[in-house]
């Protein structure tokens, strides 16, 4: 069945993290809206780098099987709370695929040259998920930060453009709280001439913070202070001008790429 909103997540919580307060409103006004977490897959039985088992400690499991029946479970009450359908793609986290990204810095640097078909994979398998109707917007990460899962689904949103459909992205949190990352990205020629949509979330501020409570394995990480709504009530009130709460999302004009 085919969605009025389709919002794509790198990971299992970038949705809820980036633009959960827009999935929830949109959700509470009876608009049909899937979350799509692209890889969600369970990764190829081969040795771990140390890379890869940094996660597992962080993320307080002991095997692969653990993390990530661990981390769809959280997806999938996350989703839940805000309102949304969930669909999950088999393509696999840049940190546990093949032996390509051994640290924080190459996952944050360019897709492998082996990936380089990805995005067009990531097109064909949101398009054959049967989720996408004439008038359903897409939205997706801006790719704020670097990292290449985020790459390449900005790359595959080109692609969908490409194809008609309708397209925007969202920014990248909590990287884009980052001024520098920030600018870097929003000045890069993809984003030349991108349209800005600001989205008051003040009422669906808590929903979506109760949404990133459920990614229990992702709090010594995001939030050690335990602070999230607050973290999430300042940056927001940033984003506003300082006048409730909000979200931001641009409408890239692909066609002059």
């Amino acid at each position: 069945m085919t969605v009025a909103h389709l919002f794509l997540a790198p990971h299992f919580d970038d949705v809820a993290l980036s633009c959960g307060g827009t999935v929830a409103r949109l959700a509470a006004a009876g608009a049909s809206v899937a979350v799509v977490t692209v890889f969600g897959g369970d990764p190829p039985e081969m040795p771990l780098t140390p890379y890869a088992q940094w996660h597992l400690r962080a993320w307080g499991v002991r095997s692969v099987a653990e993390a990530f029946a661990t981390r769809r479970a959280e997806d999938a009450a996350a989703t839940a709370v805000l309102g949304a359908s969930l669909h999950t793609l088999s393509f696999v986290d840049g940190a546990f695929r093949e032996d390509h990204y051994h640290s924080w810095d190459e996952l944050r640097s360019r897709l492998h040259p082996t990936e380089a078909a990805l995005p067009d994979a990531i097109a064909a398998a949101t398009r054959a998920s049967g989720l996408i109707g004439e008038e359903t917007i897409i939205t997706g990460p801006l790719a704020i930060g670097r990292h290449v899962d985020h790459q390449a689904i900005f790359a595959a949103m080109q692609l969908l453009a490409a194809r008609g459909h309708r397209v925007r992205g969202y920014e990248d949190f909590p990287y884009a709280a980052d001024e520098a990352e920030y600018v870097a990205r929003m000045t890069s020629p993809a984003l030349a001439g991108a349209m800005p949509e600001v989205v008051d979330i003040t009422p669906w501020l808590e929903t979506k913070g109760r949404a990133i409570a459920c990614y229990r394995s992702q709090h010594s990480t995001l939030f050690p202070d335990g602070r999230i709504v607050e973290t999430l009530r300042a940056y927001g009130a940033h984003i506003a001008g300082g006048i409730g709460v909000a979200e931001r999302f641009w409408w890239p004009d692909f066609s002059a790429r």
